[in-house]
């Protein structure tokens, strides 16, 4: 107590908190420092990882062996298949190429022979003659032998008309 009384109190007191505040801002400042080196030690590992990266023509260069052992399989699988597709596609190519060759046959022989592809009884008259002959009486046989057209045709004509007349049986 006799410390209190003196006065002396005060400048020790004063030293005391300067030491205390003095190692507070030492204490600071080392901590401040050691998060200044962690990111700087994480800056250098990212560009440290970026350099150490695999090269992009090697997939999974650094993957276990067995996964290796699979790629390679995968790759020769899709080899494979694609040299199947590829014997595939020559195949359709030259079926296309022959189906091409008789599709142009078939337009030189229409060229060359344009009445077998025009039928008689596509012309309207034809139809009317038929019509006018099935009302008369005349049967599809008689209309047949008399317009030289082939009977079933004759027959189609009048059934979609619904006039088939019943040949006569004159005895």
């Amino acid at each position: 107590m006799l410390l209190l009384a003196a006065g002396s109190f005060l400048p020790q007191m004063m030293l005391l908190v300067g030491m205390v505040l003095l190692a507070w801002i030492l204490v600071r400042r080392n901590i401040k420092m050691r998060g200044r080196s962690r990111a700087v030690d994480r800056e250098l590992k990212a560009q440290q990882a970026e350099v150490q990266k695999p090269v992009r023509g090697a997939p999974l260069a650094d993957a276990p062996k067995e996964v290796l052992r699979w790629q390679a399989s995968m790759f020769d699988l899709q080899r494979e298949l694609k040299a199947e597709l590829d014997s595939r596609i020559l195949v359709v190519e030259s079926l296309l190429r022959r189906v091409d060759q008789r599709v142009e046959e078939l337009r030189a022989l229409q060229r060359d022979d344009p009445a077998a592809t025009t039928h008689v009884s596509d012309s309207p008259g034809v139809y009317g003659k038929v019509q006018r002959l099935a009302a008369i009486g005349f049967s599809a046989e008689e209309i047949s032998q008399r317009m030289g057209l082939p009977q079933a045709e004759i027959e189609l004509s009048l059934g979609l008309q619904g006039e088939i007349p019943q040949p006569t049986n004159s005895v």
